[in-house]
């Protein structure tokens, strides 16, 4: 717990996203981020995809967010949530706190994304932490592209390896499980079924409160269906040859 320059005390624990200000685009228009749910339809890199899952949801948390400015737009999001920049040329994934004046990121404009220069950088204290994922890795937030991804628990491994700019890519290959099983519960219990299991687990609450632990718990569950995927698929392939000959 930090305290700010007026007194107001806050979580600094960098693990979400957005405050629950937040706007972003649905089928049915605008919508707080506060007030999304698991399943609910948004507009992404990809188009109108559903949040199958939530890193983090706590609407009454007060937390510092870096404040990306263009001319036309604005977003705030944690120092360690990632960003799409286009940087000396390249594209790349950028922290928020990394971003520079002069960073070209990604904002919406007549229904089309377009390159638009950064021309402020401040910090604000908001209420609400929010950390919606979707099946592309991607979300708009405030008519801002953004990645879905935070700090998890490869951050300072690749730190530390100078890699950071592809722990977004490494993470939404990691999140093919919980895509699959988000997508598998949903065709089994409908659309609300994923929202309703998260509430009765209180899965958010695990990975925002406990990341390192949720974060074992993941690798380890990946781990076994990667491994019985594995046996099933030679099992097919065994067959297929026994068969075959």
């Amino acid at each position: 717990m930090c305290t700010g320059d007026d007194g107001i005390q806050f979580e600094d624990t960098g693990n979400y996203c957005f405050p629950g200000s937040a706007i972003v685009q649905t089928p049915q228009g605008p919508q707080r981020m506060d007030q999304l749910r698991i399943g609910d339809q948004v507009l992404t890199l990809a188009g109108f995809e559903p949040i199958f899952l939530f890193g983090g949801r706590d609407s009454r948390q007060l937390a510092p967010f870096i404040v990306i400015e263009t001319g036309l737009h604005r977003i705030e999001m944690s120092a360690d949530h990632f960003i799409h920049v286009q940087s000396s040329g390249r594209q790349l994934f950028k922290r928020a706190s990394q971003v520079s004046i002069g960073d070209m990121i990604w904002a919406e404009h007549e229904g089309a994304l377009e390159s638009t220069a950064v021309v402020g950088i401040s910090r604000a204290v908001q209420i609400g932490l929010f950390n919606p994922y979707t099946p592309s890795g991607t979300i708009i937030v405030n008519d801002v592209l953004a990645s879905v991804y935070s700090r998890w628990f490869l951050d300072d491994a690749c730190d530390a390896l100078g890699c950071v700019a592809c722990l977004p890519s490494i993470y939404q290959a990691l999140m093919v499980p919980a895509r699959f099983m988000s997508f598998l519960v949903t065709q089994i219990g409908g659309p609300g079924a994923v929202e309703a299991m998260d509430k009765s687990l209180s899965l958010t609450d695990l990975g925002h409160n406990y990341p390192k632990i949720a974060a074992a718990s993941y690798a380890a569950g990946t781990s076994i269906v990667v491994f019985l995927t594995a046996i099933t698929f030679r099992k097919l392939a065994s067959e297929t040859m026994s068969w075959q000959s």
